[in-house]
């Protein structure tokens, strides 16, 4: 496998990535816009340069997903599922 580095190209025989996954429990935040949270959220995301991260008591309505770009330039996509009806319980990811 060759893997493109901004200095050099390599190539490894390793069947191994780095992965970095983690959990945020969204309803934690101070921050009263929804908005506002996911995107506050997304950026402490980058800076723990995670990958992946699972979150709970998203409270949004049914199935959906949005892209969120940061001042930095870096973009994460956020999936998440909720009840059709209530704002009241649903989970939620976002990735790298």
């Amino acid at each position: 496998m060759y893997f493109k580095d901004v200095n050099h190209m390599y190539k490894t025989n390793s069947l191994f990535f780095d992965w970095s996954f983690g959990s945020i429990n969204i309803r934690t935040g101070k921050e009263k816009s929804e908005g506002a949270r996911i995107y506050m959220i997304t950026k402490e995301i980058a800076r723990k340069k995670l990958l992946f991260c699972s979150l709970q008591e998203v409270r949004y309505r049914n199935n959906g997903h949005k892209v969120i770009s940061l001042d930095t330039g870096e973009s994460y996509v956020f999936l998440w599922s909720g009840r059709k009806k209530r704002r009241d319980a649903g989970v939620g990811l976002i990735i790298k």
